[in-house]
């Protein structure tokens, strides 16, 4: 690969934030990584993209033009960004508001730094945070033990710098949290999937439950008809009946996954992947 700069950080380390096994909190490690190499960038445009990613093509340009309305509440950015739909989780869906994927990121430079200008979780409180507190009910994953996932601390950061935000961990994802976090996405980003973006995942291969969990391009469409131009053709609306049928599927798919052993089933699907 060839580079103008390469910057090498110390390691920052991480923690486990499953209570009894062995799960990489790396948020540090992300946000050192990006935060340094964001310092350095010079042109008007930047691209966060993990290391075991390939770019094959540049629709992240032609997505990053195509949707011009904006909301007038919620503007974080002074432009959308663009990222891809794998781990970007549906608060509808999984309960889990707040979650975009931090695999790729391309937008303005100014807005793809404020994106990634948390501060590191000093003392890993973040990620130790219910190891000696008690949890809210409901609590979806036993051993979980960090206050939030490391894309949730990331984007409430972001959103924070514009408004307050109510959300007091990972798991308080009532309805006006949903409606806040579909709002944010329709407004501030382009979410879509790898062939759309150019983009190819080398390591991970995204599975069936991963994509039933996580927002498509056409969800996103959806919200930006819906929160940004009512006039913009969204694409074919499911009949009721074909919503009921997918809701059936995603149930029998969670219960699936809920037969598995506790330490497996983050393994089974998005959470807790930040590597």
């Amino acid at each position: 690969m060839n580079t103008d700069i390469v910057i090498q950080n110390a390691d920052p380390w991480s923690v486990s934030y499953f209570r009894n096994h062995s799960v990489p909190y790396n948020l540090n490690r992300q946000l050192l990584s990006t935060s340094t190499g964001l310092a350095r960038a010079t042109r008007p445009f930047a691209m966060k993209i993990r290391s075991d990613m390939r770019v094959d093509g540049l629709g992240f340009l032609e997505l990053f033009n195509c949707f011009p309305k904006r909301n007038p509440n919620w503007q974080v950015f002074g432009e959308r960004v663009v990222i891809c739909d794998l781990l970007t989780q549906h608060p509808w869906r999984t309960g889990f508001a707040f979650s975009p994927s931090d695999w790729f990121t391309f937008g303005k430079t100014d807005d793809v730094r404020l994106m990634w200008a948390a501060q590191m979780d000093s003392n890993h409180e973040v990620a130790r945070y219910f190891e000696d507190r008690p949890r809210p009910s409901p609590w979806r994953m036993p051993e979980m033990i960090s206050r939030y996932n490391a894309e949730q601390y990331i984007w409430l950061h972001a959103l924070r710098t514009h408004a307050p935000v109510s959300f007091n961990h990972g798991w308080d994802a009532s309805a006006s949290n949903k409606r806040l976090a579909e709002l944010a996405f329709a407004n501030n980003l382009v979410i879509a999937d790898e062939s759309r973006l150019g983009v190819r995942f080398c390591k991970y291969r995204p599975n069936r439950l991963a994509r039933l969990v996580c927002y498509t391009h056409q969800d996103w469409l959806d919200l930006y008809q819906r929160y940004c131009d009512p006039a913009y053709p969204a694409g074919w609306m499911m009949s009721k009946w074909s919503r009921h049928v997918i809701r059936l599927a995603e149930i029998f798919a969670r219960k699936a996954c809920l037969r598995l052993p506790k330490h497996l089933r983050w393994l089974s699907g998005p959470l807790g992947r930040n590597e």
